[in-house]
């Protein structure tokens, strides 16, 4: 479900085009009405850096959540050390993220559903850390 939901929200939010505000793409729509929706006008301003960040995180973590589901289902002890990296580089994004929202630019307009839209990438990492804690998070080394 999160490889989906990243799939879907960043990587082609990437490649969609939200600069023309009458845009015909779908997901070019999509950001439009998000942003409109939670009056989040610092990501409807469209910046540069919000562009690479997405597009980085899309063709990054893609290919990690594959990886991540893989191990997962088979149960391999040697995501652990991965899976924290990619913790940290989410913690990281998330915070320069909103320090961008609400110092950079101006805050949205409707918090709660800018923060339902947003913080799941916040929490799912911690949870995948909290997952992780143990040496063995599968059990027996495998």
């Amino acid at each position: 479900m999160l490889l989906v939901f990243r799939v879907l929200v960043v990587f082609l939010g990437f490649v969609a085009c939200a600069r023309a505000p009458r845009g015909r793409h779908v997901r070019a729509r999509a950001n439009r009405w998000y942003g409109e929706l939670a009056q989040d006008y610092y990501f409807l301003a469209d910046h540069d850096y919000l562009r690479i960040n997405t597009g980085i995180s899309g063709m990054v973590y893609g290919p990690f959540y594959l990886l991540l589901v893989f191990a997962f289902i088979k149960g391999k002890n040697w995501i652990r050390i991965p899976a924290f990296i990619y913790v940290g580089a989410m913690m990281h994004g998330m915070t320069e993220f909103v320090i961008g929202e609400y110092w950079l630019g101006p805050p949205p307009g409707r918090p709660i559903i800018f923060w339902a839209f947003n913080g799941p990438y916040g929490v799912i990492p911690l949870l995948l850390a909290y997952r992780m804690r143990k040496p063995n998070p599968f059990g027996t080394a495998s």
